[in-house]
């Protein structure tokens, strides 16, 4: 699971949501595809982290991490 998809989750959001808390907003079939795969522009990636409340580098959120589930 990626980073950008574990803590959307968290959070309860749903894709349209995190987009729209972007500013400005990102396209919620943008987040999709990074959550999958598609490796976004610092633009995007950026205001996503910005929306997440991410501290450290935005390309971060792309990494794979362990699902609560795995554990």
């Amino acid at each position: 699971m990626k980073r950008i998809q574990k803590m959307r989750k968290e959070r309860n959001l749903s894709l349209r949501q995190l987009g729209a808390l972007c500013d400005p907003p990102v396209c919620a079939s943008y987040i999709c595809y990074a959550e999958h795969g598609l490796v976004l522009g610092n633009g995007q990636a950026g205001r996503i982290a910005d929306a997440l409340g991410w501290v450290g580098d935005p390309s971060e959120l792309f990494e794979e991490v362990p699902d609560v589930e795995d554990r």
